[in-house]
């Protein structure tokens, strides 16, 4: 019976990915009158800022203005090639689509700095179901096609590896899956992302907890070249909610390594920790364009 439900639940994610595709087409409509030279300064103009290039590319995520937090997140990833970011976000900052679609694709096609991008979801499937969205962007994205080609050449989200026509790879695995097979090619990953892999199951499993944390710090970023000029941007994106879960001890992890010395190397550790309000008084949003402090405070006193 169990096999049967997970058939069922891999065929709706396939007719949803159909769905999606066929959306992102819709959405993303471009001027066929633009000369060449218009096209141009306009392409050069968004790239300026990651939250106008966002915006104007991903119409179907971007139904209102950018937060502060995704372009500090964009900032810090972009300004630095050898970095350990945790990204301790609120539920629905919309930290997914940004850590795992919007900045990866900025970096690889504004800033041609991304070439293996590795992501690792809870289990196998919500990692392959990210990695989808990537896809479906080079596919079906009319604006991104419009104005940088068409960059999809073979493999596929749902074998959980696909490439570009200039070479650049992405890459999907569940959490604790056996990343050798990464750390064993010619070329390493560059970009790797962590997207809500932690669970309440196992919460009060010391044991588990602790190998998990170990996984990241020994697994997840053993896949990086080890070579002094390579490039490692590692990002974690989850919200803090119990003391003893993986978040809350990388971040334990994190504020250890940055106090004792870590200025002095190469990686820099960084933590972006961003609440839905910035007190319980008054239920200032963080993110007002999308949520209001109204809404905040009745899910605060209500649920």
């Amino acid at each position: 019976m169990s096999v049967e439900i997970e058939d069922r639940k891999w065929l709706k994610l396939l007719q949803d990915y159909d769905k999606h595709c066929i959306r992102i087409q819709q959405a993303t409509t471009v001027d066929i009158h633009e000369t060449a030279n218009q096209k141009l300064l306009r392409v050069r103009e968004k790239e300026k800022s990651y939250s106008e290039w966002f915006e104007y590319y991903f119409p179907n995520y971007a139904k209102v203005k950018c937060a502060w937090f995704h372009l500090e997140l964009a900032d810090m990833l972009v300004k630095n090639k050898c970095i350990r970011l945790l990204a301790e976000l609120f539920r629905s900052a919309g930290k997914s689509v940004h850590v795992c679609m919007g900045i990866p694709l900025y970096l690889y096609l504004v800033k041609k700095d991304l070439f293996f991008m590795l992501l690792i979801g809870k289990n196998d499937t919500k990692a392959k179901k990210l990695l989808s969205g990537l896809q479906a962007q080079l596919q079906y994205n009319n604006r991104l096609k419009n104005d940088y080609g068409d960059k999809y050449q073979s493999g596929n989200w749902a074998e959980g590896d696909f490439q570009t026509t200039d070479g650049v790879r992405f890459m999907s695995l569940g959490f604790e899956q056996d990343p050798r097979g990464v750390r064993e090619e010619g070329n390493r990953p560059d970009y790797i992302v962590c997207d809500d892999v932690d669970t309440k199951k196992s919460i009060n499993n010391d044991r588990i907890m602790r190998e998990s944390v170990d996984f990241i710090v020994e697994d997840i970023w053993g896949c990086f070249d080890s070579d002094d000029n390579s490039t490692e941007r590692f990002v974690y994106a989850n919200n803090n909610f119990h003391k003893n879960s993986i978040t809350n001890r990388l971040h334990e992890y994190f504020v250890e390594v940055k106090k004792n010395g870590a200025k002095k190397k190469r990686t820099k550790f960084e933590i972006l920790k961003v609440c839905a309000v910035k007190d319980i008084v008054n239920f200032e949003p963080e993110w007002p364009e999308k949520t209001s402090s109204e809404y905040w405070r009745l899910w605060f006193f209500f649920g």
